[in-house]
């Protein structure tokens, strides 16, 4: 069985906290200066979100509340910024501006996956490492694990957080067990929900947390980050910012990895080649993608959104919209797939591989939902 939960990495600061200060306007435009610089200092690393990052930013200055919701799309950081939060809250030796220290025992043991504090939930718990698949839910037993493990005092810092992500996951049990717990939280606990629907989780759940709204990142914020802080060449850097759909973590996954590359990433490619095959072909590519999935679902994705990126710089060529084309080297073959279909055959084409990706993120049979898809693309030219 894996391990029922793991521990969350660090990066903290120390425990001073300040007044909130009166209500006058000059007060009130003081706080959200210092909000902002506080927002800038504790979570320097992370890009976008600056509303959600300010409510956190003054939660670490003046203290937490008991839970909280982070809603939003995938891949825009909402889990890293959770463990960072939690990391922060639990160091024993913040700095002045805020941010973790990085070197006390709580945030090595946090940045090791091994603080005692510091707990990740998700659907992973309980489960078999030997299936390829996460289970559809996160079980009451997760629940449960939290309650009992929340009624014991804290073993290094002031707070025991937990992170529960893929909240919209929780089995009906698992929601009213966790209702109870938020309802009479101990007084040392805080509770994180990771979620991408709030609309999902039971009313009464949501009422009890603090709401932070994480949107989709700005192309050019997210274009800065590849370039400053991962290495990749503009260029590249552009083309998966556009990709990623506003999501930092999609643009990563996407990446090379390799700093300073300058070739672009061979994805598109793929995609091109898989729109010119054969039916017979495309089947061929199907089984094969779905082989791979097993040893890397992350994988599965990349390939999809590289075919979903093709498609979309069809459509702008069916339309005209030439400026919103992302791969501007292929201008030649986009036009010429773009004079054999039309409007709204790009347009099925992009719906086709959206559902595929729902299907699979929901653990739909893997194959099958690759195989439809290529039934669904329009045949190649």
């Amino acid at each position: 069985m894996a391990a029922a939960s793991r521990s969350i990495s660090s990066d903290r600061g120390s425990k001073r906290h300040l007044r909130a200060g009166d209500t006058s306007d000059a007060s009130t435009r003081s706080g959200l200066w210092s909000a902002a610089r506080s927002r800038d200092s504790v979570f320097a690393d992370i890009v976008g979100h600056s509303r959600a990052l300010d409510l956190l930013a003054r939660a670490v200055t003046h203290g937490p509340a008991h839970a909280y919701l982070f809603s939003g799309p995938a891949s825009v950081g909402k889990r890293s910024i959770a463990e960072l939060f939690a990391r922060t809250l639990d160091c024993s030796d913040r700095r002045a501006d805020g941010s973790a220290c990085g070197g006390c025992r709580s945030c090595r043991l946090a940045a090791s996956g091994g603080h005692p504090d510091i707990r990740l939930i998700d659907r992973s718990f309980g489960a078999d490492e030997r299936r390829s698949r996460p289970p559809k839910e996160i079980p009451i037993e997760a629940v449960r694990s939290i309650q009992r493990d929340a009624s014991l005092s804290p073993s290094m810092g002031p707070w025991k957080v937990y992170v529960i992500d893929g909240a919209d996951h929780l089995s009906g049990p698992g929601a009213d067990a966790l209702l109870k717990l938020l309802e009479e939280p101990p007084s040392p606990v805080i509770i994180i929900l990771v979620c991408v629907d709030a609309g999902t989780l039971p009313a009464t759940v949501v009422s009890r947390c603090q709401m932070a709204r994480f949107g989709p990142v700005r192309v050019d914020d997210i274009e800065r980050f590849l370039v400053a802080r991962h290495g990749i060449a503009f260029d590249q850097a552009a083309t998966l910012a556009r990709l990623a759909d506003g999501a930092p973590g999609m643009a990563l996954a996407l990446s090379t990895g390799r700093p300073g590359a300058k070739a672009p990433p061979s994805g598109i490619a793929e995609a091109v080649e898989l729109d010119a095959a054969s039916l017979v072909d495309r089947l061929r590519s199907a089984e094969k993608i779905a082989a791979d999935h097993i040893r890397d679902r992350a994988r599965t994705e990349e390939r999809l959104r590289w075919l979903s990126l093709w498609w979309r710089d069809v459509l702008f060529a069916c339309c005209g919209c030439r400026e919103l084309i992302v791969n501007v080297d292929r201008a030649t073959a986009l036009d010429a797939r773009a004079a054999t279909i039309s409007i709204a055959d790009a347009r099925d084409a992009l719906r086709a591989i959206d559902e595929t990706l729902a299907q699979i993120n929901d653990n739909v049979q893997t194959r099958l939902a690759l195989e439809l898809l290529m039934m669904r693309l329009p045949p190649a030219a």
